[in-house]
């Protein structure tokens, strides 16, 4: 019985784990399109930007690959409604 309970407990941890996981990735996800709209202002203004000073702490890979992914994104959009035309 006691074995019982120590399983029902851990289920409910992971649970509870998993769906925090969630919360964090998502709220990582829009942290990180933030900023990359904030870097893109920047850009077009010709100015440096230092994410550490808004409180990002995205590593240089992480803002990268998202740069990159967002470009491979706008570009089938691209082909997508070249080819729709």
């Amino acid at each position: 019985m006691h074995s019982q309970r120590l399983s029902r407990q851990f289920e409910r941890t992971e649970a509870h784990l998993r769906e925090l996981q969630k919360i964090r990735l998502t709220n990582e996800k829009h942290d990180l399109d933030n900023l990359l709209k904030i870097m893109e202002i920047y850009k077009a203004k010709g100015e440096t930007y230092r994410p550490s000073d808004d409180g990002f702490v995205f590593s240089e890979t992480q803002i990268n690959r998202a740069i990159l992914t967002r470009n491979r994104e706008r570009q089938a959009e691209e082909a997508c409604d070249s080819a729709a035309a």
